[in-house]
């Protein structure tokens, strides 16, 4: 059964190490990638209006933004990050797919996420050029996707994989082999935080967490020095809420596992 990964791509580069995380992320061998380029639609209503001035800061000055500019700016930067986004796909063996779809980011990766079994967002804890991206912005995305990859950059920071583990948690073990093989993957030790003492592996460590909370887990990843937080599904705490909290904060990037 193919793999459907969903990947938000930004108006700015690719992140394009983060890819290595599929396969690991789902435990499957064959995916399908979808990159997904959303044309913001305010922008293109803003073109319209007469008068509009446009700021440029790269290369200082000010001109008329006009409709045709704006689309051909547009395709050329969407035909970049397709280019960026396909050479990363064949240096990690992976099929893919591209699409420019015209509307607001967030209401097209809602409906666009239906269809996926992991949805992927690059860039969500940093700013865009000088487009700042609020990760609180995708907490609609959590409401309806139980797997959620949020990259932060960059991707290579970071000295451990931190696993929140719940034997109560009916994705627990799904969860505890998710993480394993992502820290096989990195090349980095696993930090098992969790208050249940487990039968580690090599490489492994608990750590004895309190609490659920967004504090709590923010000392955890900051202490451990995370480069990226596995979470799954624990009876009580409402992730919708706490996981774009935690993006905001932390400078790791996280993976939320569902059921």
């Amino acid at each position: 059964m193919t793999t459907r990964i969903l990947c938000l791509l930004d108006y700015g580069t690719v992140d394009t190490d983060a890819l290595r995380l599929i396969g690991p992320a789902t435990g499957e061998s064959d995916h399908e990638l979808v990159g997904l380029y959303v044309e913001d639609e305010d922008l293109h209503r803003a073109a319209r209006l007469p008068g509009l001035t446009e700021v440029r800061v790269r290369n200082p000055g000010m001109s008329a933004l006009e409709q045709a500019g704006l689309v051909e700016a547009l395709k050329s930067q969407a035909q970049h990050v397709r280019d960026a986004f396909e050479r990363s796909a064949r240096r990690f063996n992976l099929a893919c797919s591209f699409r420019v779809v015209r509307g607001r980011t967030v209401e097209v990766l809602v409906e666009a996420a239906g269809s996926s079994d992991l949805v992927m967002i690059t860039r969500p804890l940093r700013s865009a050029g000088l487009r700042t991206r609020d990760a609180r912005q995708f907490a609609p995305v959590l409401q309806g996707h139980s797997n959620i990859l949020l990259v932060n950059e960059p991707w290579s920071s970071g000295q451990s994989i931190v696993l929140l583990h719940n034997g109560e948690d009916p994705t627990a073990a799904s969860a505890l082999a998710t993480a394993r093989r992502l820290a096989t993957t990195e090349a980095l030790p696993l930090i098992i935080a969790s208050p249940y003492t487990l039968s580690l592996q090599q490489s492994e460590r608990h750590v004895h967490l309190q609490s659920w909370s967004e504090e709590a887990i923010v000392q955890l990843c900051e202490r451990e020095d995370a480069r990226l937080l596995v979470l799954s599904e624990v009876p009580g705490v409402d992730w919708r809420g706490l996981v774009p909290a935690l993006a905001q904060r932390l400078s790791c990037s996280l993976l939320k596992v569902g059921a």
